[in-house]
């Protein structure tokens, strides 16, 4: 099944994915996924974890995109407990 992503939750899925199975820092991805002129404080990266989880969850009817309070993002398996 193709899910359509922008360009930016492709990016953030990808490093994620590469990061699997260690909880990722907002900050990691922020360094990865985004140029050095990025504001720390924007809403900007949660609103695209939020729009990709949201796709996620309706394409698989889960929800793969894991939010570790204090900490960052994982993706989950369904086979983890």
């Amino acid at each position: 099944m193709d899910i359509p992503l922008s360009v930016k939750e492709f990016d953030i899925l990808l490093y994620l994915a590469e990061c699997y199975p260690k909880v990722v820092f907002s900050e990691e991805i922020i360094e990865h996924t985004y140029n050095e002129e990025f504001d720390l404080f924007s809403s900007v990266l949660r609103v695209h974890i939020s729009n990709l989880r949201k796709k996620l969850q309706a394409a698989s009817g889960q929800n793969l995109l894991v939010t570790v309070k204090g900490k960052g993002y994982h993706l989950w398996k369904n086979s983890e407990k």
